[in-house]
């Protein structure tokens, strides 16, 4: 729930500017699942109704907590967003802390208190991050580069953002060597036995990200748009009611055929791991059916995960 709340206050402020309406956040916010017609319209059956009072609970749940508050304009059919409270910089930092949010993996002695101002008024909270946040935060602030170890290898590493995306903490930057842009996972960052896992690597105000650099877009992290496996097309035949839900999920995905029982949908998967989890999180409603590769590596992964040769494939739909 609260992670669901997090990913619609971080629409809200991106949208700040703008009018949001019901349709606009089911479209675009997962965990707001509504119907939509053949059109793209939002179908005003129960389950428009059961996400509109969601929604309402979590605007409130938003103004209760974070101090984000978001009223309905009855014209317009649209929730608009009250000016800003603190500052955009503390408020990046307080949507993306996610203070309520636990991160897999992760146990109270690898998590770190974070500050940051909430209200005008100077109240304050304290989150619970992953503690190499702070690190990274630090050096991103004086523009100092940092090394770290990652998958058996020492980078040197110019971060230019952090952030948080499904419930995992990431870092955006440059890669010394590469000369490249990169993502990199906090929870992969080994431990080192001579020092702290990252350390400096540099002079405070020894880069500059680039002038184009977009930090918020930067932070949609979705692996599946920055992963690093051979990119190939998937075919997956989806239930009826959980196509909209499959296409809010899987930004870029595209419908191939539909019919009165679902669709087969297409997309390019570019990070093989984050793709399997989140396509098992649809149970039997998703069928993977192409390319072959991709279908094998998901059965051997259940087979496995299950202690078994082919009973958890059989649970994967015919995946």
């Amino acid at each position: 729930m609260i992670a669901r709340v997090l990913r619609l206050a971080s629409y809200l402020k991106s949208r700040r500017h703008g009018r949001v309406t019901l349709e606009d956040i089911c479209k675009d916010v997962p965990g707001y699942d509504a119907h939509f017609d053949g059109s793209g319209a939002l179908v005003h059956d129960a389950s428009w109704e059961a996400v509109r009072k969601k929604l309402r609970r979590d605007l409130k749940l938003l103004e209760d907590a974070f101090g984000i508050e978001c009223d309905y304009d009855e014209p317009t059919g649209s929730y608009v967003v009250h000016p800003p409270f603190f500052t955009a910089e503390e408020r990046d930092v307080l949507v993306a802390a996610a203070a309520l949010v636990r991160v897999d993996g992760i146990d109270d002695e690898q998590l770190a208190a974070l500050g940051t101002a909430v209200d005008e008024q100077g109240q304050r909270v304290m989150m619970r991050v992953h503690r190499h946040v702070l690190a990274l935060r630090e050096a991103l602030a004086c523009r100092r580069p940092v090394t770290f170890r990652y998958r058996g290898t020492e980078r040197v590493f110019d971060p230019w953002a952090v952030g948080l995306w499904r419930d995992r903490w990431y870092t955006v930057g440059r890669v010394h060597d590469a000369g490249e842009r990169r993502v990199f996972r906090l929870d992969r960052i080994e431990e080192r036995d001579d020092g702290p896992p990252i350390g400096d690597a540099g002079d405070p105000g020894s880069f500059e990200p680039p002038a184009q650099f977009d930090a918020p877009g930067a932070l949609l992290l979705d692996p599946n748009v920055w992963g690093q496996d051979p990119a190939v097309d998937a075919r997956v035949a989806v239930d009826g009611d959980w196509v909209q839900a499959f296409l809010t999920e899987f930004r870029g995905s595209r419908v191939e055929s539909r019919d009165g029982h679902g669709a087969v949908v297409t997309l390019t998967v570019r990070h093989y791991e984050s793709f399997r989890d989140r396509l098992l999180a649809f149970g039997t409603h998703a069928v993977l059916l192409a390319p072959e590769n991709l279908v094998a590596a998901l059965r051997a992964w259940l087979a496995s995960a299950a202690g078994t040769n082919g009973g958890a494939a059989a649970r994967s739909g015919g995946a």
